[in-house]
């Protein structure tokens, strides 16, 4: 599948097609067996089949999948980190007694992804499109432009005051403890979570002694980075 560059431009396109797209926030789980383990959380809003169809396939080994839904976003940002701690939670609560993990995030997916590697002995770490802050992609990002005015409706007046409450569930507040096998996939025209953030995200990682691996799409923004990580999606969680 050829992938394009688009220069963020379906970024834009996307978020105005589609601001009121929602999933339910399922849980989707296929353990049998002594297989390769793997947790995967979703981008915002985004629903397991249209996963799927972007080229997410963990066929042959044992998954669990969080979809995130759009109330993983809120203007306020203690709910906003109760949601996010559900799913780290959920996790711990159901999977803890089974073996070593892979953890795959993509966007907003990869503040539970960056907490469990950090709390939890894991094999590999996958972060696609991350950023260092929530509250400082968020503010800065075309597709939550809604909510960030509502927050300023509530007197969060700038990203820092969103991101205090939300503390250490930031993905860079997490870097500590993650494994050696870390892989971190940055489109350098991302409209939704900027790509300085991203690269604020590594040096972290790399300043707590991690030997991190970058790809660099060139030309992508977010969407597409998120696409071309699926169109070679076995190849990508294999490295």
């Amino acid at each position: 599948m050829k992938i394009y560059r688009d220069f963020g431009a379906i970024d834009i396109i996307h978020t105005l097609r589609n601001n009121h797209n929602v999933c339910d926030g399922k849980k989707i789980e296929d353990m049998n067996g002594e297989r390769e383990n793997w947790v995967c959380f979703l981008p915002w809003r985004t629903k397991y089949d249209d996963a799927q169809s972007a080229g997410l396939n963990f066929e042959g080994r044992n998954h669990v999948v969080y979809e995130m839904p759009v109330e993983c976003i809120s203007q306020n940002p203690e709910e906003t980190r109760e949601e996010i701690l559900r799913n780290v939670a959920d996790f711990e609560h159901n999977y803890s007694d089974i073996g070593k993990w892979n953890v795959l995030g993509f966007s907003l997916g990869t503040l539970p992804a960056t907490i469990i590697a950090n709390i939890r002995e894991v094999n590999k770490l996958i972060l696609v499109c991350p950023g260092a802050r929530l509250g400082e992609s968020m503010w800065s990002s075309f597709a939550a432009r809604g909510i960030r005015r509502r927050a300023q409706k509530l007197g969060i007046t700038d990203w820092m005051g969103y991101d205090d409450v939300l503390g250490d569930i930031n993905p860079i507040g997490n870097t500590k403890h993650l494994p050696k096998n870390i892989s971190v996939h940055l489109g350098d025209y991302d409209w939704h979570i900027r790509p300085r953030f991203g690269e604020e995200l590594v040096r972290g990682m790399e300043d707590s002694g991690k030997d991190v691996r970058v790809v660099r799409h060139k030309g992508k923004g977010h969407l597409m980075t998120i696409r071309e990580f699926g169109s070679e999606f076995d190849r990508n969680i294999s490295n």
